[in-house]
């Protein structure tokens, strides 16, 4: 039976809407459904939020906030900041390494889509390698020199050693989850762990030169072959881990809804007035009042001031986004007549200004000493870094781990106790030279003879020759290299620190070419002479002569 007309009109009808003219009775609907629609439309929140983001919301951000060509320049700007740290290092530049830490960290670098060879791929690819090797070395010299005192000095050998296993797994661990997630991005997903293993062998490779160094200890030479090899392993296992467990971070809540809050504002979808009044504005006066906040911290700790440097860092860092959000917002807002364009010119030249003043304050500023702090800190986690302790033989007392604040106070109290000392037995990696030239003045006051059985660097030395005799097992190393002073950003300090140390070894009757060779050696770098060497500068008074078991 054929359909009747009105069926395939009802049909139709629930396929295709109906023009609002087709009935009186539904266009006085659409009407009021207009005007209410329209009442909605004007209320407040809707306006504010037309206001807040006259551009428009996106779903997600549509496109990285830094263009491929300011990837680019910033990307070289990184490898050739790296290879200038390694051929030719300016204390000014690269004591603030770890700068390229958040750079590396913050730009959303655009990963190779595809797996075809090409000159560009293989470009990057190299100065990948070059970059995150110098980073990878700086990194894990950094964390160890910071965590000296980590390494237990008791009189039981083997919990030395194990301590310094355990502090060779920790410092390759925490370079390999700081270096792997910006690596994976640049070079991308498929090439990263060839690229890191590549990346950590350099500083491998020199940790296993130091395998076959004498030690009086048997298992020594084991725990160096582990020092070495835990780097690679570590960031080979590191690095094939996104590959077996890939977490969906959208999960977590309110990540989603940030990470888009995040790219509209870069992207430059708030209001211009907005963004350099509220946001630019709120976030410059965060940053200076976190400086001044840091000039008069509540605690004089270096703990309590890597907190403070911390914030302002932090605070440095919102400022920097929030300038590009800014800069971006002003750019939109200009596109639409002479007069906003001309605000937004001025706009953006006041960020310019200002930024280059947060830049200037954060780079040669706060970040040293921030840095310095940080050290300070995790040197001193562990309490007391030095042990002062009597011998079984009469008249020697054993001093022993990393000279800080306050182990020249001790010294000064166990010499009081006990006045029948006449030598002083050292075993140290070294630390603070300042304390170090305290010790040596204490050393010449109760005109102490000096010994080394295992290893005496760095600041160690200083309190080395200021025996009135100075002596040494065959084996011992006395290692050498420049001071660091306390503000370590200015070349013009540790340039008259260390004419200051040279003075005082020549005074102590060390040949004056010795000194001033010791004390070249760069202070990321130490020199052990041999022997002869030693014998013939009069820093050892005589041939070395076995000694007690350390």
């Amino acid at each position: 039976m054929a359909p009747r007309q009105s069926d395939a009109i009802l049909k139709a009808g629930s396929r295709y809407a109906f023009s609002p003219m087709s009935s009186p009775l539904l266009s006085s609907n659409a009407a009021k459904s207009d005007l209410s629609m329209a009442a909605r439309d004007a209320g407040l929140l809707p306006n504010l939020h037309r206001f807040l983001w006259p551009q428009g919301c996106l779903e997600t951000s549509s496109s990285p906030w830094v263009s491929p060509m300011a990837q680019k320049v910033l990307w070289w700007a990184l490898v050739a900041f790296a290879a200038l740290d390694v051929a030719n290092p300016v204390p000014y530049l690269t004591q603030e390494w770890w700068c390229a830490f958040l750079v590396l960290w913050i730009v959303p670098w655009i990963s190779p889509a595809s797996a075809e060879i090409s000159w560009t791929r293989v470009a990057t690819w190299l100065s990948a390698l070059l970059l995150f090797s110098w980073l990878v070395a700086r990194t894990q010299s950094a964390i160890i020199e910071s965590t000296t005192t980590w390494v237990n000095y008791p009189s039981t050998p083997w919990l030395k050693l194990l301590s310094r296993a355990l502090r060779s797994t920790i410092v390759a661990a925490v370079t390999a989850a700081l270096t792997l997630y910006p690596l994976r991005k640049v070079v991308g997903h498929r090439a990263a762990t060839i690229s890191a293993v590549i990346a950590s062998l350099p500083f491998s490779l020199r940790l296993a030169s130091y395998v076959f160094l004498p030690s009086q200890q048997p298992l020594a030479i084991t725990v160096r072959i582990y020092s070495a090899l835990i780097p690679v392993l570590v960031m080979a296992a590191a690095a094939s881990l996104p590959a077996r467990f890939s977490p969906n971070l959208d999960r977590i809540p309110g990540y989603r809804g940030l990470r888009i809050l995040v790219g509209q504002l870069l992207d430059g979808r708030l209001n211009a007035l907005v963004a350099l009044f509220i946001l630019y504005g709120g976030s410059l006066a965060g940053f200076f009042f976190a400086g001044k906040w840091f000039g008069a911290p509540l605690q004089n700790t270096p703990a309590a001031h890597a907190i403070y440097s911390l914030v302002v860092l932090v605070f440095a860092l919102i400022a920097s986004l929030s300038a590009v959000a800014t800069w971006q917002s002003l750019a939109r807002a200009g596109r639409r007549h002479m007069i906003c364009d001309n605000l937004a010119t001025f706009g953006r030249l006041f960020i310019g200004i200002s930024m280059s003043l947060v830049v200037l304050l954060g780079f040669f500023a706060f970040m040293p000493l921030a840095g310095n702090y940080f050290s300070e800190s995790l040197l001193r986690m562990p309490g007391p870094a030095w042990s002062i302790s009597t011998s079984t033989s009469p008249g020697v007392l054993r001093l022993s781990g990393e000279f800080q604040d306050g182990v020249s106070g001790a010294l000064a109290s166990a010499l009081a106790e006990h006045p029948s000392i006449r030598r002083l037995e050292l075993d140290s990696p070294g630390g603070e030279a300042d304390e170090g030239l305290s010790m040596a003045a204490l050393v010449e006051k109760y005109s102490l003879s000096t010994f080394v059985g295992d290893r005496c660097a760095s600041a160690c030395t200083i309190v080395f020759v200021a025996g009135r005799e100075r002596l040494s097992t065959p084996t011992a190393k006395l290692g050498f290299h420049r001071a660091r002073s306390p503000v370590w950003y200015d070349a013009a300090d540790d340039n008259k620190f260390n004419a200051r140390l040279i003075s005082y070894f020549q005074s102590k009757g060390i040949e004056a070419s010795f000194a001033q060779k010791a004390f070249r050696v760069p202070s990321n770098d130490i020199w052990y002479p041999s022997v002869d060497e030693l014998l013939a500068a009069r820093i050892i008074s005589s041939a070395p002569q076995p000694g007690p078991d350390p």
